[in-house]
């Protein structure tokens, strides 16, 4: 609960409160109401913050720029901070801002932020160009603001834009070790090829899409081996004849 005045008819946040003690002014610290019995303070004399970004800036944490400038911690913020026009206040990774203001203020603080400039999430990298095509990653939070603040906007505030997905193979492509076992000229391959990207579990694709094309290297001079595959191969293509 804030003091406030009126002047010139618009009433403004008191910031510093003087009292007379014995013919000279003393700063007070303090101002505290009784209501309904209880005492509550109503001011505490404010660390006053006023800054302008005047170049372009990335990670803008206003606490953390708070603190750098001399605050406490624990008095109440009374913090102005204006983006010019033509500056970038960006974010360099999907897991931070372009521009924060956390929680973690005192009471009573107030925050003012004048934005004519361009605030700027991080984009998402784009997805894996697998047989599939994987999706991309999601992109990052421009401005985060978890405490109250009077945010005047004249500029720009772009969420980061998600990854893009990643473009599906060829046909005859992502498939290896099928091809290896059954011969480029034979179905199966492409049979066993569907039941990979429909049915197969994670923990059998993924690693067949990432290591598969190495490992049918690996037995192309080994037959006992490619037919042990091969009944495994044929159990999985036997679904997928089933099933059409």
């Amino acid at each position: 609960m804030p003091i406030e005045t009126k002047v010139s008819g618009v009433w403004k946040r008191v910031t510093d409160i003087d009292v007379k003690v014995g013919g000279a002014w003393k700063d007070v610290s303090n101002v505290h109401t009784r209501v309904s019995g209880v005492w509550k303070e109503v001011f505490a004399n404010p660390f006053e913050f006023n800054e302008t970004i005047s170049a372009n800036t990335a990670n803008y944490d206003l606490r953390a720029a708070a603190v750098t400038a001399g605050w406490n911690q624990s008095d109440p913020v009374v913090a102005n901070v204006t983006v010019n026009s033509g500056v970038r206040c960006y974010a360099t990774t999907t897991g931070v801002r372009g521009f924060s203001v956390p929680a973690t203020f005192p009471a009573l603080s107030t925050i003012e932020i004048n934005h004519a400039g361009d605030t700027i999430g991080k984009g998402g990298n784009g997805g894996n160009g697998q047989p599939a095509g994987f999706a991309g990653s999601a992109g990052g939070t421009a401005m985060y603001l978890r405490f109250p603040v009077t945010l005047n906007n004249t500029g720009k505030i772009e969420g980061g834009g998600g990854g893009g997905g990643g473009g599906t193979a060829g046909d005859n492509a992502g498939c290896w070790v099928a091809q290896e076992i059954y011969g480029m000229d034979s179905p199966k391959w492409r049979l066993f090829k569907d039941w990979l990207l429909t049915d197969a579990p994670s923990k059998i694709r993924v690693p067949y899409l990432k290591y598969g094309e190495d490992f049918a290297k690996y037995i192309s001079d080994k037959p006992e081996f490619k037919e042990m595959i091969k009944i495994w191969m044929d159990n999985k293509i036997a679904f997928i004849e089933e099933m059409e």
